[in-house]
């Protein structure tokens, strides 16, 4: 899940963490940056997740179906997920 804008609440995250669980094995969070946000939900105990707090580059179209991957402006790591959620602006 892409915690920004709309969803860079301790709330939003946790309500759609409990959407998300049961369809993903492993849930993580990405803050883009926000490393208040990521201590957070860090110290929100009925959460079950991992919480990367890097900033990010860009999202690029995976290979597979959904897949979305993650560069990180760090130029590290880039990491790929089986899917995203994430709330557009209007």
């Amino acid at each position: 899940m892409l915690a920004v804008g709309e969803l860079a609440s301790v709330g939003q995250v946790v309500h759609i963490t409990g959407m998300t669980k049961p369809l993903a094995q492993k849930v993580t969070i990405y803050t883009n940056g926000s490393t208040e946000l990521a201590e957070q939900l860090k110290a929100a105990v009925e959460l079950d997740i991992e919480v990367d707090s890097r900033l990010i580059s860009r999202l690029i179209k995976g290979p597979q179906k959904a897949d979305v991957t993650i560069e990180f402006k760090d130029g590290i790591l880039s990491k790929t997920e089986a899917y995203l959620v994430v709330t557009l602006p209007m």
